[in-house]
C-alpha cells in the first residue's frame, strides 16, 4: 500500500471543508488536482472514502475510520515541518519571561502569547512576581528577560531599557469619593493609601506616599478589590484600572495642585547576546504598547 502526505492532506482537507473545491482553496491547489489525489488514495487503499453525489460528497464508513489516523499524520507532519524551519532559523527551544505583578494586563498577555503564535514549537515559560522577584530571576538566569516598573536606576550585571510609559490616576471607592472630585492632599492623610511594593523597593516613598496609614501590595488587580472594602485610595496605571472606572466600580479623583504623573516600565536582561529571536519579538510587541497606553490616557 503506497500513499503520500499530499494525498492525506487532500483527503483531510476535503473531509473538513466538505468539497474538493474548498479543499483546493485551502491547500492552494486546483480542484481537479485535489480530486485526483483523493482518487489515487482510494485506489491505493482499495477503499471508497467518499460516496459521490451530484452536488455533494458523503464520507463513507471506511473514510470516517481513515480520517482519524490521517488527521494525526497530517498534524505530525506540520509539527515536523515547523520544527525543521525553527532549526534552520535558530529558533530557541523555549522563551522564558518574568512579568511584574503590578503590570499584568490583557495587552501584556497578548504580547507574550504572540511569541507562541509566531513560534509554535517553543516552550513558553511565564513567571510573575514582585518587582524585586523579577529582577532576581533575570540576574540568576532563571528567565531570559523581565518586564518591571522602572526602578529609575541602573541594575548591576544587566541591561534595563525603558520600554513604554503610561499615565497614572488616583482612584478610590465610590463610597469614599465622587467621580471627578478634587481634594486637598491633607484630606487624604487620615485614610489608607494602597501603595505598590515597587515604590519601596525603588526608594520612592518620599515622593509617592501621602497618607499616614499604608497598605502595601504587589498585585494591583487585587488592590482594586481592597478599595471597595474600606475608605482607601491608590495611584495606579490608567490602563490597569480603566475597566473598573468604565464599570463605575471605582472613581477617579484629583489632588489639588498635583501634576499628572507618568510612570515607566522597563525590559531587563543580562546582555544583548542572551536575547533570542523570541525575545526580540516580545520586545517589539511590548514597545507597541507605548502608543496604545498613551491613547487610552487621552
Amino acid at each position: 500500500m503506497n500513499f503520500s502526505l499530499s494525498q492525506l492532506q487532500a483527503f483531510v482537507a476535503t473531509v473538513e471543508l466538505g468539497s474538493f473545491k474548498q479543499a483546493a482553496i485551502s491547500l492552494n491547489k486546483r480542484g481537479q488536482a485535489i480530486a485526483q489525489l483523493v482518487s489515487t488514495l482510494e485506489d491505493s487503499c482499495q477503499v471508497q472514502l467518499f460516496i459521490r453525489h451530484t452536488r455533494r460528497l458523503e464520507l463513507s464508513v471506511q473514510g470516517k475510520k481513515l480520517y482519524r489516523y490521517a488527521k494525526r499524520v497530517v498534524n505530525t507532519a506540520e509539527v515536523m515541518n515547523q520544527t525543521l524551519i525553527d532549526v534552520l532559523h535558530e529558533i530557541p527551544d523555549s522563551f522564558s519571561v518574568a512579568i511584574d505583578n503590578t503590570l499584568i494586563c490583557d495587552e501584556i498577555i497578548e504580547a507574550y502569547m504572540a511569541v507562541l503564535i509566531e513560534y509554535p514549537s517553543i516552550d513558553l515559560i511565564v513567571k510573575t512576581g514582585g518587582t524585586n522577584d523579577v529582577v532576581d530571576w533575570v540576574a540568576n538566569g532563571d528567565v531570559e528577560m523581565g518586564l518591571v516598573f522602572s526602578p529609575m536606576r541602573s541594575l548591576d550585571g544587566m541591561l534595563n531599557v525603558p520600554i513604554f510609559s503610561f499615565p497614572v490616576v488616583d482612584v478610590a471607592s465610590p463610597k469614599f469619593l465622587n467621580s471627578g472630585a478634587v481634594v486637598q492632599e491633607e484630606e487624604l492623610e487620615g485614610y489608607a493609601q494602597i501603595v505598590p511594593e515597587f515604590v519601596y523597593g525603588s526608594s520612592h516613598e518620599s515622593l509617592y506616599v501621602i497618607s499616614d496609614k499604608i497598605i502595601r501590595t504587589n498585585d494591583l488587580q487585587n488592590a482594586v478589590g481592597m478599595l471597595t472594602h474600606c475608605q482607601s485610595w491608590m495611584r495606579a496605571p490608567l490602563y490597569v484600572v480603566k475597566p473598573y472606572l468604565d464599570n463605575h466600580q471605582i472613581n477617579a479623583f484629583s489632588i489639588q495642585g498635583a501634576s499628572q504623573n507618568i510612570w515607566f516600565a522597563e525590559l531587563i536582561y543580562k546582555s544583548e547576546e542572551t536575547v533570542s529571536v523570541a525575545g526580540d519579538l516580545f520586545t517589539q510587541k511590548i514597545q507597541a504598547l507605548d502608543t496604545l497606553f498613551q491613547d487610552k490616557g487621552n
